[in-house]
């Protein structure tokens, strides 16, 4: 698989630079895709994906700038957003990676979707996420957090944490398949 781009984005974690940072990462990608791809069909995922991470980033991570790693290939597009901010704790949870290989750990749910942590490691977390069978009413008032989590799982092929415990680095990471 050839690489065709990369670039690393050295970002704020600051409300007011969410759009024009969304914007600058949009532009290299769209202006980066194999000619055979539909650029207006995967723009809307990346800007969602960047969207939320970013967001994600501003609330959580505590820290005042996000690198974002964009590697763009013939197959696919990987995305790694890293901070050395908080470690992820979703909701009540200490630590997911404090658990088995295998566990896994309902994070948002609406009336469609289920998302949940899958430990993979004990620094590696994927999230995956599971149709509901819609019998379920969709209160939209009770929508538990992480729901940006549930967006990118949705936009995305692969959506990944890992932590690094040596280096205190926290790496969001997203494919997302061309073909």
């Amino acid at each position: 698989m050839a690489q065709l781009a990369s670039k690393q984005f050295l970002l704020p974690n600051t409300r007011q630079s969410i759009k024009p940072s969304v914007q600058e990462v949009l532009d290299f990608v769209i202006n980066s895709l194999p000619a055979s791809v539909n650029a207006e069909g995967i723009s809307f995922k990346i800007e969602v994906i960047i969207i939320e991470l970013l967001t994600n980033g501003i609330k959580h991570a505590g820290t005042i700038e996000t690198f974002l790693d964009v590697t763009i290939n013939e197959d696919n597009i990987n995305i790694d957003k890293k901070d050395f901010g908080n470690r992820f704790h979703p909701g009540n949870i200490t630590s997911l990676l404090v658990y088995d290989v295998g566990h896994r750990e309902l994070l948002t749910k609406d009336g469609l979707h289920s998302m949940y942590a899958v430990v993979e490691s004990d620094t590696q977390i994927r999230f995956v996420c599971e149709e509901e069978n819609g019998d379920e009413v969709l209160d939209v008032t009770n929508l538990m957090e992480h729901f940006g989590l549930l967006i990118i799982t949705k936009s995305s092929d692969t959506f990944t944490y890992k932590y690094d415990v040596d280096t205190g680095l926290n790496t969001f990471s997203v494919i997302i398949d061309l073909n």
